[in-house]
C-alpha cells in the first residue's frame, strides 16, 4: 500500500464517519438523488471515491444499484459492514488509474471530494465519463476551502470536535493530521472556474452547479 492509501485507511477507521455534518449530507444526498432520479431500479451507479459507503448505502435504500470504489482498504472495510442488501458492492480501485469496468458500463457516476485528491483530474474525470453511458449524469460534489484554514490547526480541530460524543486520543490525532495535509496540499481547493475548466479539458458537457455554503455540486452530462 502507497502511504497515503494506509493514511487514508487510519483515518477512515477511526474518524471518518465522525467527521460529518448530517443535515449538510442529506441535502448532498438529495440533490443526487434529483440529478440521478430514481425511476428505473435498473440503473447502475459508480460511487468514485465511496469512502465508508455513506451515499452508496443510502442510494441503495432508494432501489438503485450501486458499486462503490475506493483506494483505502479500511474504508472498503466499514462500508461493506454497512452493506445490508444486494443492491450495493464496494471494491478496492486507484481513481488515478484506469478502472476496472468496461466502456459505459454504469448509468451514472458520483464522486463526493474525491477528485480533490487525484494528481490527475482531467484523466480522472476521463475514466468516469468512459465507464459512464452516453447522456448518463456524472455528479461531482467539491468542498471548498474551510473557513477554520484562517485559523490555528488547534482552534479548528477543537471546532471539528464540538459534535463528537467522546473522542479518542486517536481520533483527535488524526484530525489534526488531516488538517496539516490539507492546508499542505493534499486535497486541492477549486473555484467555480476551475471546475468549469476541468469539466471542459475532459470534453464534457455541464449540465447544472448549484452552490451550498462553500460546496460546489456539479451535474456534467455525458456525452462521449
Amino acid at each position: 500500500m502507497t502511504i497515503r492509501q494506509i493514511a487514508w485507511s487510519i483515518y477512515g477507521h477511526f474518524a471518518w464517519d465522525r467527521n460529518r455534518n448530517t443535515k449538510m449530507a442529506d441535502k448532498i444526498f438529495n440533490i443526487i438523488l434529483t440529478a440521478i432520479g430514481t425511476g428505473n431500479n435498473n440503473e447502475t451507479v459508480l460511487d468514485a471515491g465511496c469512502g465508508t459507503g455513506l451515499y452508496a448505502s443510502r442510494l441503495s435504500d432508494k432501489g438503485v444499484s450501486v458499486t462503490g470504489v475506493d483506494y483505502a482498504p479500511a474504508m472498503i472495510r466499514i462500508a461493506r459492514k454497512k452493506c445490508a442488501n444486494e443492491k450495493v458492492s464496494y471494491k478496492l480501485a486507484d481513481l488515478s488509474k484506469t478502472l476496472p469496468y468496461y466502456n459505459d458500463y454504469f448509468n451514472h457516476a458520483i464522486s463526493i471530494s474525491s477528485l480533490q485528491a487525484v494528481p490527475d483530474p482531467v484523466f480522472s474525470l476521463k475514466e468516469l465519463s468512459r465507464v459512464v453511458k452516453k447522456n448518463g449524469t456524472i455528479v461531482l460534489v467539491h468542498f471548498g476551502k474551510p473557513d477554520t484554514h484562517k485559523e490555528s490547526i488547534k482552534k479548528h480541530v477543537q471546532k471539528q470536535l464540538v459534535n463528537i460524543k467522546k473522542p479518542t486520543f486517536i481520533g483527535k490525532l488524526l484530525f489534526y493530521l488531516k488538517s496539516i495535509f490539507e492546508r499542505s496540499g493534499f486535497s486541492t481547493y477549486w473555484t467555480t472556474d476551475d471546475l468549469k475548466l476541468i469539466v471542459e479539458h475532459s470534453q464534457l458537457t455541464i449540465k447544472r452547479i448549484k452552490k451550498i455554503e462553500k460546496i460546489l455540486i456539479v451535474e456534467i452530462k455525458n456525452v462521449l
